[in-house]
């Protein structure tokens, strides 16, 4: 149960972001540095950055 509990929270955390995200103005999320991200924020971002090509893909065939 701890572990549904921590992601539960990640994907709190990643949904924020994502909402804060869209007051950047002309910034958009996958224009963030990742140098200073830790591990779990560099595979939520991979996952995003996944999930992004493949709605692209979809997008671009369908």
């Amino acid at each position: 149960m701890v572990k549904l509990e921590a992601e539960k929270q990640r994907g709190k955390g990643i949904e924020e972001e994502k909402e804060e995200g869209k007051n950047m103005g002309d910034r958009f999320w996958w224009d963030e540095p990742i140098d200073d991200m830790g591990v779990d924020e560099l595979e939520a971002y991979v996952k995003a950055l996944d999930e992004l090509r493949n709605n692209v893909a979809k997008k671009a065939s369908g």
